[in-house]
């Protein structure tokens, strides 16, 4: 495109460019839609449009659809923003979006919905948004590759909750996300769980922040981890689409939750084995009323969960216990996480940490634990040397019988700047020191040499 191409037309209280088209504010008095529509069929490149309720309000439902229409129409388009849409504007939207999924003309890559004023205790809205999500999230949608939802709501407390959901097709980007924050009357809690079902279970992080004293967000995360997608269709079967959740992180930041949320959380991870990480940060104020004994029982059974965080509020001797405990009989979970940005005293003693130097002797894949608040020096050097050893994964040699003398040689050879590491390994399992030319050294490290 040339220099003289690019001039920007000019059309009153808004902006249409060769690329980029901005239609915010209200026609001026007198102006009709009709010269907007051609100014947009006029723009071949035209890739970006942003569209806003105080311009859309205005029109007639004939001039509404036109403008979409003719909007959606325009092959160049990448990317639709649209900002504070009412439910009457969001409906026509889906209409639109719907009529061009059935004849495969939808071929824009990506769409945000800012501030939407839906009600959500309206059924209608819900089943327009409902309507929307399966239009733009469904796998069999090649084109889409991002799907940014956002809505608020006032409570008449002057408290706004909102939701925020990221989707993205499987065959474009592979993370998705749902930013819940919530409040004392929260009015998006029956949305949680219709958002994640109609999305195909598409969301691979969901999290969650505010108040939940009645304990029905906690309930609704408990069914979403248990989500499981219907069976594919004859067409997506023979185009290969295969439906799966893809929820692996889960993220909740509260300052209060039901005394029976962590009962609700640990049945429905008992048998997830889909979830990766979980972080759990609860205000000081309300930790005592969590559980996190079933939280650790839920790690006996657990086979997916590979990194927890928990705030230093839910830290300390008896959880420590049950914790090291439920470890000794789970093989995935690797990271074992405090956060520090969580205010309060950390209650976890020495006496905790040796619970779980004790859990460390016979676990061999937890890499890492928190320390803070660990005074013995020498405590604190055997738990350090044990996770390292799980680190390095040289403590799984000995769990195999049938490993040759040569194999575990070579990974010694290997970790040759860390002997220290494996002194433990090594004094546990003296059948091991075959094939060791054990030396002298007088600075007390382990000296090795290969025979």
């Amino acid at each position: 495109m040339t220099s003289d191409d690019s001039e920007t037309l000019s059309i009153p209280s808004n902006f249409c460019s060769p690329d980029v088209l901005i239609f915010q504010n209200p026609l001026e008095e007198g102006v009709t839609v009709t010269p907007l529509l051609e100014a947009i069929r006029s723009q071949p490149c035209l890739h970006s449009g942003i569209i806003g309720e105080a311009f859309l309000e205005g029109l007639s439902s004939h001039d509404l659809s036109s403008f979409l229409r003719t909007l959606l129409d325009v092959p160049s388009l990448q990317s639709l923003n649209c900002i504070g849409l009412s439910s009457r504007t969001f409906s026509a939207l889906v209409e639109e979006l719907e009529q061009r999924r059935n004849s495969k003309a939808l071929q824009f890559t990506q769409i945000s919905i800012l501030s939407l004023q839906l009600s959500p205790d309206n059924a209608a809205s819900l089943r327009i948004l409902r309507r929307f999500v399966e239009t733009l999230s469904h796998p069999s949608n090649a084109s889409m590759k991002s799907v940014d939802l956002n809505m608020i709501a006032a409570n008449g407390y002057d408290v706004e909750s909102s939701i925020t959901a990221r989707l993205y097709s499987s065959r474009g980007f592979s993370t998705s996300s749902l930013v819940w924050n919530l409040d004392l009357y929260d009015p998006y809690i029956p949305l949680m769980l219709d958002l994640f079902q109609c999305s195909q279970g598409m969301f691979s992080s969901i999290k969650v922040s505010g108040v939940d004293s009645s304990g029905v967000a906690t309930q609704t995360l408990a069914e979403i981890l248990q989500y499981q997608p219907p069976p594919p269709t004859a067409a997506e079967e023979e185009e290969g689409i295969v439906m799966e959740s893809h929820l692996d992180k889960l993220q909740l930041s509260m300052d209060m939750m039901a005394q029976d949320a962590a009962n609700h959380l640990a049945l429905a991870l008992e048998h997830n084995h889909r979830l990766r990480e979980l972080s759990i940060q609860l205000n000081e104020n309300h930790s005592e009323s969590f559980d996190m004994n079933v939280i650790a029982d839920m790690l006996r059974t657990n086979r997916g969960l590979e990194w927890m965080e928990l705030s230093r509020s839910l830290w300390n001797d008896d959880a420590a216990q049950a914790l090291a405990e439920a470890l000794k009989h789970n093989e995935s979970l690797k990271v074992l996480f405090m956060n520090f940005d969580t205010p309060g005293l950390v209650k976890i003693t020495d006496k905790g940490y040796q619970y779980l130097l004790e859990m460390l002797k016979v676990n061999h894949t937890v890499e890492a634990i928190p320390t803070l608040g660990l005074f013995d020096e020498s405590l604190r050097s055997k738990l350090n040397l044990f996770l390292k050893l799980n680190d390095r994964g040289v403590r799984r040699i000995r769990l195999s019988l049938n490993t040759s003398h040569n194999a575990f040689l070579d990974v010694l050879e290997k970790e040759s700047d860390d002997l220290d590491c494996v002194y433990y390994l090594l004094s546990m399992n003296p059948l091991l020191f075959d094939g060791l030319d054990l030396g002298d050294n007088d600075n007390g490290m382990l000296p090795l040499h290969i025979c």
